[in-house]
């Protein structure tokens, strides 16, 4: 008799993790049902509906970064800066790897809020962790070229021509860069390199509010 009550308490432990498993299980379901419809309602434009999932998502895990970045982009494309910032400073703080999420935080503070220098190291931050994405080389050769800094907006608009070669606009930017700075020849040279590629229609970050994961 003694030796089946540990076998009891041990089977009602058993069951009770098991049960505190299956239900955050559960959660985690729900958690990724909201964010896909969440996602799902941004694409299409329904962004009030994706709001709401997205805040759905966060009473389940108020520790997601995912909710946290796609609210924030969707204030961000409603031109809302305080409620962009604090949703995309929350997903930043939750998950600092995330080189998008400091691309986005970039474009809010350079277009919306003129933090202009902050906007230039959160975009650098983002070329650190992902060093092959053209758009972050693009975003930050326009932010040099809007305050002014030629040699850093050329050495940018050249990283992106090295990392997307068929990317005429950024030939266009760069010889209007030279022009202005009476390198001419120069200029005509980037001219004349548009002929050796096919221009694929490429453009910059995507800050259409869209939803990412």
């Amino acid at each position: 008799m003694n030796r089946q009550k540990p076998l009891v308490g041990l089977s009602l432990v058993l069951m009770f993790v098991l049960a505190i498993i299956s239900y955050q299980g559960s959660r985690r379901i729900r958690v990724d049902k909201f964010l896909r419809v969440g996602i799902k309602n941004q694409k299409s434009g329904h962004f009030n509906l994706a709001k709401k999932n997205f805040i759905k998502a966060l009473k389940l895990n108020p520790n997601s970064a995912t909710a946290y970045f796609n609210l924030g982009t969707i204030y961000l494309s409603e031109k809302n800066s305080k409620m962009a910032k604090k949703e995309l400073d929350k997903a930043v703080s939750l998950n600092g790897g995330k080189a998008q999420y400091y691309a986005y935080q970039a474009y809010l503070y350079f277009n919306q809020m003129d933090k202009r220098e902050e906007a230039v190291k959160k975009m650098e931050k983002a070329i650190r962790l992902d060093p092959k994405n053209y758009q972050y080389e693009l975003a930050i050769a326009y932010f040099y070229k809007k305050l002014g800094r030629w040699e850093k907006s050329k050495a940018a608009f050249r990283r992106v021509l090295k990392l997307e070669p068929n990317f005429n606009n950024a030939r266009d930017e760069l010889a209007a860069i030279y022009n202005k700075l009476g390198e001419t020849k120069k200029a005509a040279l980037i001219i004349k390199e548009k002929e050796r590629y096919a221009d694929k229609g490429k453009d910059g970050i995507d800050l259409s509010g869209n939803g990412v994961k």
